[in-house]
């Protein structure tokens, strides 16, 4: 049968008792720290992205915000500069409106009295073309 020795049980019991110690100071406790260290670190680190993240979508939003802004000022100069080139170009249309109608003008009343000259000198000469006309009239 077997044999079994109270002393060498006794022995391997305490054996075993303190290798668990001994493992557990050396290994066990070190290890379970470093886990709950690492943990903490990982929950910090997820609370950092977060707070980034936020961050992020902070600057997002006012970057988005100034680019509208942008934009916007971009068409009220944009818009002030094409009502003042029409306001130019308009300016300049009357302007030369008003010149082509004043030369108008003085070109329509050389023309009357260079008309009226003619006109003063045909009466004037009336009777020598007249003469002339019943000569050509008597040849033909």
């Amino acid at each position: 049968m077997l044999d079994i020795s109270i002393g060498l049980l006794i022995f391997n019991i305490i054996l075993f008792i303190g290798l668990i110690v001994v493992l557990n100071k050396i290994m066990y406790k070190p290890l379970m720290q470093f886990m709950q260290d690492r943990d903490e670190r990982i929950a910090k680190d997820l609370e950092s992205v977060n707070l980034n993240d936020s961050d992020t979508q902070k600057f997002l939003q006012e970057a988005e915000k100034n680019i509208s802004e942008a934009k916007k000022e971009a068409s009220d100069v944009k818009s002030s500069m094409i009502e003042k080139a029409k306001e130019e170009i308009s300016k300049e249309f009357a302007n030369k409106k008003e010149i082509l109608e004043k030369e108008l003008e003085e070109f329509m009343s050389s023309l009357n009295s260079t008309k009226e000259t003619l006109k003063k000198e045909l009466s004037a000469n009336l009777s020598t073309y007249k003469k002339a006309v019943e000569a050509k009239v008597k040849k033909v």
